[in-house]
Formats: structure tokens, sequence, C-alpha cells
């Protein structure tokens, strides 16, 4: 936890170990670690009131860590930036969980589930007292209480309550509660031309990978610049020099105002990164994540709120993500007959995996891309993912 945070905690996460599936030629998906549950506030009770709160609906996260445990409500109203800041505050290497860390636990719910006799991971998507999976109502989990004084017509589980068939392989060792309790902020983006904003490697090495937290310097100057060198709370990075340098932007959570934006790369070192926006985010600590644009329309051959058909596996850039190609009025089992949303109105920041009522169009890859990065709400949380 982050030096002078004023808790301790034992946070649960899970190995995904490397591995290859039919569904994508020639990608190694895993090799991370990832919280085994959706993360809470450090404070959590199940029971009425806000006394627990460690930061406000909607407020800023500031030096609090998302914390994976069962047993207590998930964290909410949370938006797309302070998930990323909740995330970083874990410590070095602990990041919102990517497009790709996200697909890497879809692809292997499916394989497992294809290479014995394994159905999909249940989850607590129907909105029922108890709290229950749609498709097996005889799983159940035990209510959110918080949740429930709020408004009593929600009927949340509380993470990893529920059976370990809700679980990405339906045993008590694996990550739970990726289908329904709440959406979960990963890190994917689109604009209004429907061109996705993916991870710009996928790298899950500490030093490799295109997230963490760096120090902003030269604000209001031609190029401020994003340096990740390992000092104070810096994450040491390792990068390609230049391997950000074309249609790479980097969306940048300030740690004073909690706010978020993209601002062009231009160049990078192996340890910096540099900008184009001399209007970018004031000097000093910022938790980001470098993303590439990718300009195929990722609406094409689908329409919003179908069920998934295909995916874009044969996609050179996309089919790291567990994206949609195609979808229609029924889905297919291969995908879990999940849902896709999406709307090009405005830019997007995507969650995965469904509400606790969002019933049988919940599942691992269900995929939201219709709502602004601030938009902060009860059915949406996240977890973090560990670089190694």
């Amino acid at each position: 936890m982050p030096a002078g945070y004023k808790k301790n905690f034992t946070n649960h996460a899970v190995y995904i170990p490397n591995f290859t599936t039919a569904d994508v030629a020639g990608v190694t998906f895993g090799g991370f670690e990832i919280d085994k549950y959706p993360c809470s506030q450090p404070s959590a009770v199940n029971a009425a009131g806000t006394g627990w709160y460690d930061v406000a609906h909607s407020g800023n996260a500031g030096v609090v860590p998302g914390i994976s445990r069962p047993g207590v409500p998930v964290w909410d109203y949370i938006t797309f930036p302070q998930a990323m800041i909740a995330a970083a505050n874990k410590g070095k290497g602990w990041h919102l969980t990517s497009a790709f860390e996200w697909a890497s636990l879809a692809f292997l719910a499916k394989k497992l589930s294809s290479d014995d006799t394994r159905s999909w991971p249940g989850g607590g998507n129907n909105n029922v007292d108890p709290p229950a999976d749609a498709v097996t109502a005889t799983e159940i989990a035990l209510l959110d209480l918080h949740l429930h004084a709020e408004n009593n017509t929600y009927h949340r589980a509380l993470p990893g309550s529920g059976p370990k068939t809700w679980s990405h392989n339906q045993q008590a060792n694996g990550v739970f509660d990726l289908n329904g309790l709440v959406w979960e902020w990963v890190l994917l983006m689109m604009n209004t031309s429907g061109h996705a904003y993916v991870p710009a490697n996928i790298k899950v090495t500490y030093q490799e990978s295109p997230y963490g937290r760096g120090t902003i310097s030269g604000s209001g100057g031609a190029a401020p610049t994003l340096t990740c060198d390992g000092s104070g709370v810096n994450w040491a990075k390792a990068w390609t020099v230049d391997e950000f340098n074309s249609a790479c932007y980097c969306y940048i959570a300030e740690a004073s105002s909690g706010a978020g934006a993209f601002y062009a790369v231009t160049a990078n070192t192996a340890n910096t990164a540099v900008l184009t926006n001399g209007d970018a985010p004031g000097n000093g600590t910022a938790t980001f994540c470098i993303f590439k644009l990718i300009a195929t329309d990722i609406s094409g051959g689908c329409t919003s709120g179908q069920k998934i058909v295909t995916l874009r596996d044969a996609d050179a850039d996309l089919k790291y993500f567990a994206i949609p190609a195609t979808t229609d009025g029924t889905g297919v089992n291969g995908y879990g007959n999940d849902v896709y949303y999406y709307d090009k109105s405005a830019v997007r920041a995507a969650f995965r995996g469904g509400g606790f009522s969002h019933a049988a169009d919940a599942g691992v890859f269900a995929l939201h891309l219709t709502t602004a990065p601030s938009l902060a709400d009860y059915n949406i949380g996240f977890r973090a993912a560990k670089a190694l």
C-alpha cells in the first residue's frame, strides 16, 4: 500500500498464467495478477449508512486504494479516471484492469468451459433477494445491505459471496464476479468515429507496460513531459524508444483534480513521453495509460443492444481485446450470448461484465461503450491488475 496510508489490508489476487487459445491465433494471453474480487473501499462494511466511507459518492480517490476482499460492498459511484487512481494507489505495478487483461479472463473462461463440462461463469446478475444468477436461480449470494438501504429495489450481491461457479474457472481459487454485480471499468475507449483507443502495447511487465504513474513537468509549455524513472511514486519504465510516436495518446488522470484527458504523444525515451498540449495537466503526479488509436469503426457490423456473434479475432490490431465484430438478436453460446452496447455521440470509456440487473445480457464478454469517463454510478465499479 502507498506510504503514509492509514490502514493495513489483505488484498486478494489471482495469478493468471500464460496460455493460448484456438479462438485467437498467434496471441499469448495472461501473465499478470488480477484482483480476485471487484474493489471495495478499505473501510467498507456491509451495513446501511455512510459512516464507513473513505471516499464519498463521486469523490476523488486521493491516496485511497481499492481493496479486493469478499463480503463487503463494492466501491461504486467512481469515475473512469478515479478508478485509474484508486487502482494505482495499491502500489507500484497496480493499475486499472486493461482491455487485454479482461480479454485474457474472458478467453480463459471460454477455454475452460470448452475443455471440460463446465458452463459459463455465473454471477449475481438477476435483481432479486437474495441475489441470484438469472440462468441458475438456485445459485445465490449475500445481499449488499448498504446499497439496498439506499434503494430497496436494488438487490446487489456482495463480492465473493456467491458459489464457486461464479468464478472464471468455477473453482474457489478463481477470479469472482466477472458476470454481474457491477459493470467494471477497463482501459479501453472509443471516439466519435467509433475508432478504438486500445493500450499502446500488450506487454504486462512492470517496466514495459503502457500504464502506470509518473510525473508531469513543463506544463504550460510547448512540450510537457511525463517522466517514469522510478523516483518517488513513479514507476521505472524501460520502453522501446519512440514506440509511442505514431497515433498514440496519453490519457492522464490527475492526482490533484481527479480529472482525465487525452494528450498526443510525439516521442518517447525509455522512461519519458513528450506530450503536445501546452494545457496538459498540472505539474506533479499523474496516473496514466498510453493508448493507440486504431482507425477501425468498432461499431461496424453491430447494432447496439444486440448480442455478440463474432469477435474481431482476425484483426491484427484488435484481436487482443475481445471486441465484437458482428451481433444479432440472440447471440451465440460461444460468447455467452452476451450483449454489446455502444454510442458514438461523444468519447466513451469501456466497462465490461454486466451489472446486478442485466440478467442474461451480462457475462465475461459483455461490453458497454455508451458512457463518458466522468460517469459515476451505483452500477459501475472496478478491479485492478498488477504488472509483474
